[in-house]
């Protein structure tokens, strides 16, 4: 079984420097990393929220991006973690929208469906190592 807990939400936005724009106004917030036009992460202290612009592409949907789409994530130790997690939500009900596949980003993930569609990530990546209770603790490249 899973632990109760998620380790990030990331949105689908169509312009991720627009979107950065409008949480540093709005919110305050500064990201911890941004790769620019692509993809955007803040620490919120053990969850990470993310702004991504090809959600889509990786989950196999037509538009990109999906307007208003949330994708949850539920980040794991290794592979072979996220292959058992699609299988019990498989077994309870979910539905397989991208199976277990390795990433060009260097992990392994999967995307699943709840009965209502809400998306669920399922992820193991080596550069997003957990704490103890699952907490990520992302390695954010330097700015230098």
């Amino acid at each position: 079984m899973l632990q109760q807990r998620i380790t990030a939400v990331t949105l689908s936005v169509p312009n991720v420097r627009a979107s950065v724009d409008f949480y540093r106004r709005a919110f305050g917030w500064e990201p911890a990393m941004v790769v620019e036009d692509e993809v955007a992460f803040y620490d919120l202290g053990g969850l990470v929220f993310g702004l991504w612009s090809r959600m889509s592409e990786e989950v196999g949907r037509t538009s990109d991006p999906v307007p208003g789409a949330v994708s949850i994530a539920h980040n794991l130790d290794s592979p072979e973690e996220v292959d058992r997690a699609v299988d019990e939500a498989v077994a309870g009900g979910a539905t397989v929208v991208v199976p277990p596949v390795r990433r060009e980003w260097g992990g392994y993930s999967a995307h699943i469906a709840d009965p209502d569609g809400h998306m669920w990530e399922f992820a193991y990546n080596p550069g997003w190592p957990l704490d103890e209770d699952g907490r990520p603790h992302p390695e954010w490249p330097s700015e230098d």
